[in-house]
């Protein structure tokens, strides 16, 4: 539920903003995921840019994002 979901963040202090539930377990499927976790990167206009399958820890996630970030 979200409010497990926002119990656990705060519990870990994780100060996530963008936290999107899937119920329905709908999106492995639309994305064509074959199981958890996975970590998607999308750009600001909408667009998935790329995807990363299994754990992901601080210092791999800070490298892909500024891979993806656009020059100064």
């Amino acid at each position: 539920s979200a409010a497990a979901v926002q119990s656990y963040l705060h519990r870990e202090g994780l100060p996530l903003r963008e936290v999107l539930l899937d119920s329905g377990s709908l999106l492995g499927q639309a994305i064509g995921s074959r199981g958890l976790p996975i970590t998607l990167f999308y750009d600001a206009q909408g667009r998935q840019v790329d995807a990363h399958f299994g754990i992901l820890n601080a210092a791999a996630l800070e490298s892909r994002l500024s891979q993806l970030r656009p020059p100064p």
